[in-house]
């Protein structure tokens, strides 16, 4: 089974499309666990969520930075 956080985040994806409320959410939720055990998945999770906010807020140049950090993080993953 999922994980309860990363279900209420799918339905605030995908059924609510509210992207600042996915990425405040998780992001909690993920700061919660010690450092050691802070899944680099999650962080992706969360600057997609950001980088569809800004794009939705017509911010390009925020969005297209979140894509670059998305694409740096998952190369060195």
């Amino acid at each position: 089974m999922y994980p309860k956080a990363y279900l209420h985040y799918l339905i605030l994806f995908h059924r609510n499309h509210d992207y600042f409320a996915c990425q405040s959410f998780f992001e909690d939720h993920w700061k919660k666990a010690p450092a050691r055990h802070r899944q680099p998945c999650w962080v992706f999770l969360i600057q997609i969520a950001v980088t569809l906010y800004h794009y939705r807020r017509e911010n390009l140049v925020g969005a297209k930075k979140m894509i670059k950090k998305k694409h740096d993080t998952a190369s060195t993953s």
